[in-house]
């Protein structure tokens, strides 16, 4: 039996210019295509913060290492507004 190389079925997510990636990730994650002042969070299942972001350019890099391995929602917001609502896997820790 072989398998593709993504076995997880999971792919970049783009969403409103938002480029999220890796996915999974070991606990870097970057965020690209947004603006400075955008602001990013990070919760867990049940909806409990974890971590926030304020992006200063466009291009923002997150490290979500101390993280178990599991699934997190990312909520970015752009001025107050939600713009992005997704989920992240983190792997391999």
């Amino acid at each position: 039996m072989t398998f593709p190389s993504n076995t997880t079925g999971m792919q970049t997510i783009r969403k409103n210019e938002r480029l999220i990636y890796p996915v999974p990730s070991s606990g870097i994650v970057n965020v690209q295509g947004g603006s400075a002042g955008d602001v990013i969070i990070i919760s867990d299942l049940t909806g409990k913060l974890l971590q926030k972001y304020i992006a200063d350019s466009s291009t923002i890099q997150m490290n979500l290492s101390h993280l178990t391995n599991g699934y997190y929602l990312v909520n970015i917001f752009d001025k107050d507004q939600k713009i992005y609502n997704g989920k992240i896997i983190i792997a391999g820790n």
